[in-house]
């Protein structure tokens, strides 16, 4: 299994390599996939270690996609759903790994305009997922109070996405 310290070390190799090609005049059009999962984005019960981590390569990806665009780096992530025999499942029709490749293969493609995204891919379904983003600003020149929060977040407050979000229905 990869892990997110296996891929950070990697990313931070493979950074620098670029880094001096492009250094030394090569031009550089290269594109950095990472794999994380609808877990890293909703959760999943029972799974709070394999959870953080996955959400920990979506930092990363982002942390490659800044500092790769000034040499020709693109990074994006994607978070595949698809049964296969690493899992030890017997391969699923409504989650064939073949409905995930061609969206790694056009990430991949010297082209892509794709840099700093995020995808779930799952069997004809296909998402463009946004990084957390602030949807409610306050400012105050004092310290909250306990009063203040509370007449201001409460009605602010979200829901976190549920699994089904990204899944189906069909998957909750």
């Amino acid at each position: 299994m990869l892990t997110w310290w296996g891929s950070s070390l990697r990313s931070t190799v493979k950074l620098r390599y670029w880094r001096e090609r492009a250094k030394s005049g090569d031009g550089v059009r290269a594109s950095v996939v990472h794999t994380t999962s609808v877990a890293g984005f909703a959760g999943n019960y029972g799974q709070a270690a394999y959870s953080a981590a996955k959400a920990a390569v979506l930092g990363l990806s982002r942390v490659v996609s800044l500092e790769g665009a000034a040499y020709g780096v693109r990074s994006n992530a994607i978070s595949p759903s698809a049964s296969t025999r690493m899992g030890g499942e017997q391969e699923l029709p409504g989650l064939r790994p073949s409905a995930v490749s061609p969206l790694v293969s056009w990430l991949a493609t010297e082209n892509c305009p794709a840099d700093g995204q995020i995808f779930h891919c799952m069997n004809g379904r296909l998402a463009v997922v946004s990084a957390p983003r602030a949807v409610e600003v306050f400012t105050s020149a004092e310290p909250w109070t306990l009063a203040q929060l509370d007449t201001l977040l409460r009605p602010a407050l979200l829901s976190p996405p549920a699994i089904t979000e990204f899944l189906g229905e069909e998957f909750g």
